[in-house]
């Protein structure tokens, strides 16, 4: 959250200055040197001798336990939604509405309200408030509002890309509540999509705690999370010029969150 915010204050204070990239990755550079450093200066922490768990151990159980075989749908739909807001979403709408200058703002702002609203979900399931069932349910309904939204609403083209330029041009003057209306898609996508970044680790972790096949049932979550997040990028594409295309083609994907 603060990186991106970092990234948006350094582009926005730099404007129209054709360094500002250079700025931003120099700064970008130094920050992973300095994580890394720090990474590295840390004790290491024995763990216990557990049987290492291979690729071969990852697929057999993708295949042959269903408990993991029908979460694969929910898992790859949700890498494929999630690239849609880290892509599709800010091409679409944040840069032609707010400018791209604003890009980190809106994604820190996810960023920010995932991590509350990740603490929010735990807590109305732990206190039984809600059940999971519920809450997979209430947050498949707000990515299916958020993926509505942003496919109906006729974003305004404050901002232009010229053809075979990496800068965005001002056409006109944004207004508040144009760019306030992409920071309340940012909130609604934040919201549904934490629950489905926190949800499957926690079912898994709930089938196999304590068993041999809870590493596996890890790797399979990144594995297929990972997945739909490359296909969807390789969807985007080719259907780069047709924007309304790209997010009608995710609706299906928010039904599939249902029908889990």
């Amino acid at each position: 959250m603060f990186g991106n915010i970092l990234a948006s204050i350094i582009l926005l204070s730099l404007g129209e200055v054709a360094w500002a990239r250079n700025v931003l990755f120099v700064t970008l550079g130094v920050l992973a040197l300095l994580g890394a450093f720090i990474f590295l200066a840390m004790p290491t922490v024995e763990g216990a001798n557990d049987k290492q768990s291979g690729l071969l151990d990852t697929s057999r159980l993708a295949f042959t336990d269903a408990k993991v075989g029908l979460m694969i749908p929910l898992m790859v739909t949700n890498g494929m939604t999630l690239a849609f807001f880290l892509g599709d979403f800010q091409t679409d709408i944040t840069c032609p509405v707010a400018g791209s200058g604003f890009t980190g703002f809106v994604i820190a702002t996810f960023f920010g309200v995932n991590a509350m609203a990740s603490a929010s979900w735990g807590r109305l399931i732990s206190t039984g408030t809600l059940s999971r069932r519920v809450v997979f349910f209430l947050a498949a309904l707000l990515v299916a509002l958020f993926l509505f939204l942003k496919t109906t609403w006729q974003a305004p083209s404050n901002y232009q890309l010229p053809a075979g330029s990496k800068d965005w041009i001002k056409i006109a003057e944004p207004r508040a509540l144009e760019i306030a209306y992409v920071f309340v898609l940012s909130g609604i996508f934040a919201i549904g999509d934490s629950f489905f970044e926190c949800g499957p680790p926690m079912t898994l972790q709930s089938f196999y705690a304590g068993s041999s096949s809870l590493v596996p049932a890890m790797a399979n979550y990144k594995l297929w999370q990972s997945l739909g997040f490359a296909i969807q990028f390789f969807i985007a594409i080719p259907l780069k010029p047709h924007p309304e295309l790209r997010g009608v083609s995710m609706q299906p994907c928010s039904v599939t969150f249902l029908s889990i």
